[in-house]
This record gives C-alpha cells, sequence and structure tokens, in this order.
C-alpha cells in the first residue's frame, strides 16, 4: 500500500488541493448569501414577473390561468436601485399613481441586493418576442 502513495504523492497533493479550492468557493457562496436571481426567484416575484434575458420564467400556473405577465429584463433601463426599494415597500407610486401589488416582507440587505440586480438588467426584449416566448413555455406545460 505504501508503494502505491509514494508512486501518486502528486496525484495525491493535486487531488487535496482541487478539494479545498472548491470547499472554500463554497463556502465564500454561502457566507456572501443570496444573489439577486435567486431571491427573484425565491420572494415568488415569478408569479407576475419574468426576465427572459436571464432565463427567468414565469410560473407555469400563472400563464394558465391568464394573468398579465411583466418582463422585468429592462428595467434597469428606466429605474434605479433607489426607486426600485421604494417600489416594493411600496412607498412611492409609479407613473399611473399605482404602488406595487405585494409589500416587500425579507430584509432591507435582500431588498437592496433584488434592487441592484434589478437595476443592472438593461436588455429591452420587444413585446412580440416575449408574447412567443410565453406562448411557447405554455404550450409546452401542456
Amino acid at each position: 500500500m505504501q508503494n502505491i502513495w509514494k508512486g501518486n504523492k502528486k496525484y495525491h497533493s493535486l487531488n487535496i488541493f482541487i478539494f479545498c479550492v472548491s470547499f472554500f468557493l463554497l463556502l465564500i457562496e454561502k457566507l456572501m448569501g443570496d444573489d439577486g436571481k435567486e431571491l427573484f426567484t425565491r420572494e415568488n416575484c415569478t408569479k407576475c414577473h419574468s426576465i427572459k434575458s436571464e432565463g427567468i420564467e414565469p410560473q407555469k400556473e400563472s400563464l394558465l390561468k391568464g394573468r398579465k405577465i411583466i418582463d422585468h429584463s429592462g428595467v434597469g433601463l428606466r429605474r434605479d436601485s433607489e426607486w426600485i426599494q421604494k417600489w416594493l415597500k411600496k412607498e412611492i407610486e409609479n407613473e399611473k399613481g399605482r404602488k406595487h401589488k405585494v409589500k416587500w416582507k425579507g430584509s432591507d440587505e435582500e431588498l437592496k441586493i433584488l434592487a441592484e440586480f434589478l437595476s443592472h438588467l438593461k436588455k429591452e426584449i420587444p413585446e412580440e418576442e416575449l408574447k412567443k416566448w410565453y406562448q411557447d413555455l405554455l404550450n409546452s406545460s401542456r
């Protein structure tokens, strides 16, 4: 058995190194917490919204019920992080005098992460492309 370890010392050291780096990266990811994309999905934003540019689909149930889905692929072209945070806390109204339907229930830190994520989305998707995407998603769920 000793001969196996002697001959493969470099290989064994490499495996230990790879394990340690992988563990370290997973630890950093956990310590950093959620990112905006995870929060968007976890907080059920996909009930009414999608982000096609990020591959975030609306909930199939919402499509089946015929709910109007608002895509946020280009929301950062119109809104900054501060505005989004106030909007989600129902502190401000939009141009139509409406407030967000659901008041934010998460932490302030999570809200800031989500708002920063949304404010950096700057790829406007044409309405026809979104309609086709939603229809394709609906057809694939049947």
